[in-house]
């Protein structure tokens, strides 16, 4: 199965009414065969919280984990400098998968098509825009 790391700032515009933002969360969280996946020390779930300024999303994380559409595995322990420090977790999370898709809103990611040409552990990332994911995942049923 193919997961998804979720990006923070997706998570902020879905908070701000965009709509692909939104319509990403929607699809994982009613229909998707996709699970969202995030690290067994919660550095992710953590930043997610901290960014999260309504109880409706909130809410809806907490909805999530419970149905079982936001799972925790363990983090590839892979060093980049060449990524922020605080992106890096994400990274770390989508490397350690056989295959997974990071969504993102953030350029900084766009470094990984260059580095997996020098890391093979990078290669099963493919970096998508939540316009991008849509696309994908309509065309998966």
């Amino acid at each position: 199965m193919p997961y998804l790391v979720v990006d923070t700032c997706v998570l902020e515009k879905a908070q701000n009414s965009d709509f692909s933002a939104l319509e990403i969360l929607a699809k994982v969280g009613r229909d998707c065969k996709y699970k969202i996946v995030c690290d067994y020390e919660e550095e992710i779930l953590s930043e997610y919280r901290k960014h999260l300024h309504s109880n409706l999303f909130e809410k809806m994380i907490s909805i999530m984990i419970f149905k079982g559409k936001i799972v925790k595995k363990a983090k590839a322990d892979i060093r980049l400098k060449a990524f922020d420090p605080a992106d890096l977790k994400f990274v770390q999370m989508a490397a350690s998968l056989p295959k997974c898709y990071i969504i993102t809103m953030n350029s900084n990611y766009n470094k990984i098509k260059e580095l997996q040409q020098k890391d093979s552990r990078l290669r099963n990332i493919k970096v998508l825009t939540p316009e991008e994911a849509i696309d994908i995942f309509e065309h998966s049923y």
